[in-house]
């Protein structure tokens, strides 16, 4: 089992669910719902990633037949578990989807699981936390509760993992790159204030009010300390490798120097 250690010093392992979880992501090109109901139907991303790589091109015919009768079957399993329901239109959705999921594992740079733990994580400049792992936000769980999104299969992240789970009841705080004095200001003090009472503060890193909502926990964090303030985390859309804007990264530094996290799926 590898291990990457962030910029706090901590280790956050990567088993072979994680590993799993971050192969069948990148097989996808969004949150998938077919693909949540697909894992919650066979019981682990392992085994999911296994039955793909069989039922793809290039197995033997019973192989590959054996495989895709059990995605089928576990597919309609899942969808039930999660209180929806299928349709011959939904399968051939569903099957649609197989063959892109098959394309894109063979598109990887490797099978060989440590070589993939280290491009997955950048050469340990990122970690990786699944549902399983005691860092996961399990607030995460709504977006599968309330709607017919998914939630994600995992998270790469920099900085330390523990602020994920720093706050039970943490508290968002995002608006326009384009705030007024006022807006930015308000943010910022409503920011300050929520992480002086112990909230984690969650925004998106963003120009104008995610930036100001960041900097006001950061300001809370260096006037009371940060064992009682709370911490700060970033959430990216397109992943950690790309993320901006630059005129923020000293933003994105400080946030990690005080004990936050950057994430994204």
């Amino acid at each position: 089992m590898n291990e990457n250690t962030n910029t706090n010093g901590n280790t956050t392992a990567i088993d072979d669910e994680t590993l799993a979880r971050a192969v069948l992501t990148y097989c996808l090109d969004s949150a998938d719902a077919m693909m949540y109901a697909l894992i919650k139907g066979i019981g682990s991303a392992t085994h999911t990633l296994q039955l793909l790589a069989d039922s793809g091109p290039g197995n033997h015919e019973n192989v590959a037949t054996a495989a895709c009768k059990t995605l089928d079957a576990a597919f309609i399993n899942g969808i039930t578990r999660w209180g929806r329901s299928i349709n011959s239109r939904g399968m051939a959705s569903f099957h649609g989807a197989m063959v892109s999921w098959q394309h894109r594992l063979t598109t990887l740079p490797s099978t060989d699981p440590d070589e993939l733990k280290d491009w997955f994580t950048v050469g340990g400049t990122q970690w990786i936390v699944a549902p399983h792992h005691p860092c996961w936000p399990s607030q995460l769980a709504d977006l599968t509760m309330y709607t017919d999104w998914a939630a994600p299969l995992c998270l790469w992240g920099q900085g330390n993992p523990q602020a994920l789970v720093s706050c039970p009841e943490p508290i968002g705080v995002v608006g326009s790159r384009g705030v007024s004095e006022y807006g930015g200001q308000s943010a910022h003090e409503l920011a300050k204030q929520a992480a002086r009472a112990g909230h984690l503060i969650v925004s998106g890193g963003a120009l104008g009010t995610d930036a100001a909502a960041h900097w006001g926990v950061i300001q809370a964090m260096d006037e009371i300390g940060a064992p009682l303030a709370g911490r700060t985390v970033a959430v990216f859309a397109g992943g950690l490798n790309h993320i901006g804007p630059k005129s923020n990264e000293r933003l994105f530094e400080t946030i990690i120097s005080h004990s936050g996290a950057l994430i994204s799926e």
